[in-house]
């Protein structure tokens, strides 16, 4: 059996028997109209799970309020025309997961709630209310204190009515405004010569990072994007898979110095086209070719930029470009972010800059190999202050450069972490949400730096923003399970590994001092015997790691953590 925290969402047809008494055909048809077209299809779209229908509602989990409150107000709403009216309950709380159904206390919490729900409404407990109150802009109305049979305390309860106009979506030919969101994959590169792969790929990357600084729209970052390069998937099941309602696809055709690009803009739910374009130039202006597509995707979604985007076109963009294009292969390279991937990747980042002494990428990947050199290699004394010291000064040249790139503000966090000025860095993660508002990477900033600071909530809260935007990217799972782990909750850091890192080679790449928290995690579960063979695993693999190497990792947990986890591993042999 499995305990976990869950939003549980459950919800029943109101009046049904009766309702079966006086038309069953149409009500037996209602309903599955109901369950097959909106039920399913919208707990899908929002990351949850379907743990079983009963003969009059459903019981299904999320991993945050959030999405179970935006599929609850969803669905209200599209079921609004039906002849079935529905009520809804919602509770954040523990689960025990048997494999076959789930239980607990926040199960019958959940359904209490549904009980009080008035027809076509919601109810939400004051754990939900808490988180969601600030993030979903909807009127929320006090029920007070309620009574739940077994449950010691009062619950208290809130009512979500979805018919105010507080809660009607605004729509943008069809399109919620408040949750457009969209995946630009990889183009295709028509040109003869395979080696332009990395010119095109970089077009994208551009265009992705330009759609980043649009307001109100979520856009996937790279890394999960590009898990779909050399496929044709089927857009339908990107639209799923990634959680968005617009896909932006295309090709690059280039013949000497000239180039073609053309883009469609596909609606995920019926794979329709909305716009279809092609731009012609050359080399001279590829950025302002790049600059013109993401400038039209936000005139067709009646969207806008956030001042601080500019685009910067210089006269030797050419040169501007090669040395993005190469900075991008060093980027590359650092996944999995092993020591010898990060030395690989300044090759790289050295090259770059010696063609565009300004390419603010390049910079700011030198910086961050160094700073998690750092980090991994845990080296002595002065050694490590020599490589803090000049981790900042690339993460700050690279800012100075471009300031909207975020890469440098998860350098200059690790740093700050790692010489223990622990509030500086909070602050500074703040500072990194304001720049970069919509990069993964300051999420999983603020996610970080609020582990070490206990706020739970605050951390899994950024950490699924981190996913929300870049779901494929394995460092953000590091981050969840070091989170699970001071949580106290070890089960689910095992959970996590598991499910992401599926073998020994993949092990190899989580930082050491995560392969001890890992270990530690099985000890504390009683699983000994696996606790010893990664114990052994890591012996191996890590042989000059000793305790003090191990602490110096551990810069995520708290400190009173930290001791208490060499103590834990001890058990197995690490010291």
């Amino acid at each position: 059996m499995e305990r976990r925290l869950a939003a549980v969402l459950i919800s029943d047809v109101v009046d049904y028997t009766k309702l079966m008494e006086i038309d069953t055909e149409g009500t037996v048809s209602a309903w599955s109209k109901a369950r097959d077209e909106f039920i399913e299809p919208s707990i899908l779209a929002h990351k949850g799970r379907v743990v079983k229908f009963t003969g009059d509602g459903f019981l299904a989990e999320f991993k945050t309020v959030q999405e179970a409150l935006q599929c609850a107000i969803d669905l209200q709403i599209d079921l609004s025309s039906s002849s079935l009216k529905f009520r809804m309950g919602i509770n954040l709380g523990d689960i025990i997961d048997d494999g076959k159904d789930i239980h607990g206390e926040g199960i019958n919490i959940a359904a209490r709630l549904e009980t009080i729900a008035q027809p076509g409404t919601i109810c939400i407990s004051g754990d939900v209310f808490n988180q969601v109150r600030h993030r979903i802009d909807v009127e929320y109305q006090n029920l007070g204190p309620q009574e739940v049979k077994n449950v010691s305390e009062p619950v208290m309860a809130y009512m979500v009515r979805v018919e105010d106009k507080a809660l009607e979506k605004t729509l943008v030919d069809g399109d919620d405004k408040e949750n457009l969101s969209i995946a630009v994959l990889p183009f295709d590169n028509m040109s003869a010569d395979p080696d332009q792969e990395f010119f095109t790929d970089g077009i994208v990357e551009d265009i992705i990072t330009e759609l980043s600084f649009l307001k109100n729209i979520k856009v996937i970052a790279r890394n999960s994007s590009f898990a779909y390069k050399g496929q044709s998937p089927d857009i339908r099941k990107v639209g799923i898979e990634l959680d968005v309602n617009h896909v932006l696809e295309g090709s690059v055709r280039k013949a000497g110095n000239m180039v073609r690009i053309t883009a469609q803009l596909i609606v995920t739910q019926d794979n329709s086209h909305r716009w279809a374009k092609r731009y012609d130039g050359n080399l001279e202006n590829i950025f302002e070719l790049q600059s013109e597509i993401s400038k039209n995707i936000a005139e067709e979604l009646n969207l806008e930029f956030f001042e601080s985007a500019k685009i910067a076109v210089g006269n030797d963009a050419l040169k501007k470009k090669q040395a993005f294009d190469i900075s991008r292969r060093g980027r590359q390279v650092t996944m999995p972010p092993t020591p010898s991937n990060m030395a690989k990747a300044k090759i790289f980042y050295n090259q770059a800059i010696e063609i565009d002494p300004n390419c603010a990428l390049a910079y700011a990947g030198i910086g961050h190999a160094e700073a998690l050199l750092a980090w991994y290699n845990q080296p002595e004394g002065e050694t490590k202050r020599s490589l803090l010291k000049s981790a900042r000064d690339f993460a700050e040249k690279a800012q100075a450069l471009d300031p909207k790139l975020a890469l440098p503000y998860l350098s200059n966090l690790v740093i700050l972490m790692q010489e223990n000025r622990i509030f500086e860095a909070n602050e500074y993660s703040v500072k990194a949400l304001q720049h970069c508002p919509n990069d993964p990477l300051t999420h999983q900033c603020l996610g970080m730096i609020s582990i070490r600071l206990e706020d739970y909530q605050s951390a899994l809260q950024a950490i699924n923003k981190t996913i929300e935007l870049d779901p494929l990217h394995l460092p953000t799972y590091f981050v969840l399970f070091v989170c699970h782990y001071a949580m106290g909750d070890f089960a689910s850091t095992i959970d996590v590994v598991k499910k992401h890192f599926v073998d020994s080679d993949m092990l190899l790449e989580l930082p050491p001092n995560d392969i001890c928290i890992l270990i530690a995690a099985h000890v504390k579960e009683g699983k000994i015997e696996r606790a010893q063979e990664l114990a052994n695993l890591f012996k191996a693999n890590f042989p000059d790691y000793n305790s003090t190497k191990i602490k110096g990792g551990l810069i995520l947990l708290p400190e009173h953590m930290q001791d208490d986890l060499l103590l834990t591993v001890e058990q197995v042999g690490l010291n």
